[in-house]
């Protein structure tokens, strides 16, 4: 005669404070979720270019030259044989946080490959537009903005880090453009009309 199979105990029911700390988790997952899409809310959105003028002033190779000219006056301890990596920078931009990461990255990087990078705060650019180029603000019109100059003292990248959300070496513009300059290959690009979180320089130009 079978004998009837024993019947399968049910698990216990979890323990009260395991589901209270899931729900601490999910809640707390949430509120990050809700608050990193209200922060990226707040944050400026505009074009790179307001005016979106094409083409832009770097692509004339003797604006180029009057830009590294004023700005080894500036910095009179660049190093015109080697490749420039120039940041312009404003500290009281809320966009300028989302490159802060990956430029330090890129430093370290880049100063193994003998680049000079040079960080250009709103006062160096004053500065410049006050005394060499009074066109400066119109050329460089948003923040993070960076400049990528070859060993030639060409242009070889000139826009933003990247269009939106946290600059890496995935979203970045940079990539290529690093890379081809340290092959030594030819690279040339101007790169205005990106909308994302950028900050105008023109719209508090300071009277010269």
């Amino acid at each position: 005669m079978d004998m009837p199979a024993p019947a399968t105990a049910s698990p216990p029911p979890a323990p009260a404070s395991n589901r209270r700390w899931l729900t601490v988790i999910l809640v707390s997952w949430l509120l990050l979720i809700v608050g990193l899409l209200w922060y990226a809310w707040r944050l400026p959105q505009q074009w790179f270019d307001p005016q979106q003028v094409q083409p832009h002033a770097f692509n004339d190779p003797a604006q180029v030259q009057r830009f590294v000219t004023a700005l080894s006056h500036l910095k009179p301890d660049l190093n015109m044989g080697s490749p420039w990596f120039i940041r312009f920078r404003q500290g009281d931009c809320r966009c300028e946080h989302l490159v802060d990461a990956y430029h330090q990255l890129q430093t370290s990087l880049l100063q193994r490959q003998e680049y000079q990078v040079v960080t250009l705060e709103r006062d160096d650019m004053t500065r410049l537009a006050q005394t060499e180029l009074p066109e400066l603000m119109q050329w460089i019109s948003s923040t993070p903005a960076v400049l990528v100059l070859d060993r030639q003292g060409k242009l070889a990248y000139f826009g933003p880090y990247h269009q939106e959300g946290i600059c890496n070496s995935e979203n970045s513009y940079l990539e290529p453009v690093l890379q081809a300059v340290e092959e030594g290959r030819p690279v040339n690009i101007i790169n205005t009309l990106v909308f994302g979180c950028f900050c105008s320089t023109t719209s508090s130009i300071p009277p010269a």
